[in-house]
């Protein structure tokens, strides 16, 4: 997984990259400007850098063995559990004005400093390392899947919102579309998104896996 968070990590920054000069203060998604979802999105990036540890703190329950066995079912559980999660969405908004604002006259260099830092601090850190969040203690490689998503999912909005083609890393798209679907699948919403994704039904216009 560390190397495919380091693909979705260079995904933003070279999309970053090719925003022009005058679209950073354009609208963005929703009530962000584009510097401000750019800076949201680098939130999955600072998250890493802030959670993580390389060894369980003493005061907390170690992980059991195997809890890393499957990232791409453990992503799918964070977000179920994470769904509609007060603590996750209240401020969202404000915090992606800060972290928007906190990029500076360069954003996308500053993003890209970000990106090298903490993709280093990654590739450093044991397998047996373990992230420690507001929403609980989660192994190595299940935390880096859901910042995976992130990373991809909110590059993406930002390729939309430049006009530009995104031009997804393999690996990463690969994984945020499996834990997209094992998110449908426990939220037991599978026979829809299959059923949308064959061309048989479609999805409600606020449907939305993660909100």
């Amino acid at each position: 997984m560390k190397e495919t968070y380091a693909e979705a990590a260079t995904f933003l920054v070279s999309s970053a990259a090719r925003v022009g000069d005058d679209q950073w203060e354009e609208p963005g998604l929703g009530q962000w400007t584009v510097r401000q979802l750019a800076g949201h999105a680098g939130r999955a990036l600072d998250t890493v850098q802030e959670y993580l540890r390389a060894t369980c703190p003493d005061d907390l329950e170690p992980l059991p063995p195997g809890a890393d066995d499957d990232p791409v079912g453990g992503a799918g559980e964070y977000f179920l559990e994470t769904h509609g999660a007060p603590a996750l969405h209240d401020g969202v908004a404000a915090r992606g004005r800060e972290a928007g604002e906190a990029l500076g006259p360069a954003p996308a260099e500053a993003l890209a400093a970000l990106a090298t830092g903490v993709v280093q601090l990654v590739a450093e850190a044991p397998d047996t390392a373990v992230f420690v969040t507001r929403f609980g203690l989660h192994p190595f490689a299940t935390y880096l899947a859901t910042r995976v998503v992130e990373l991809v999912v909110h590059t993406v909005d930002l390729c939309v919102a430049c006009r530009l083609e995104p031009a997804i890393p393999a690996g990463a798209e690969r994984v945020t579309l499996a834990v997209m679907a094992e998110t449908a699948r426990r939220r037991g919403v599978g026979a829809e998104v299959i059923g949308a994704l064959g061309g048989r039904v479609t999805l409600p216009a606020d449907f939305n896996l993660f909100g």
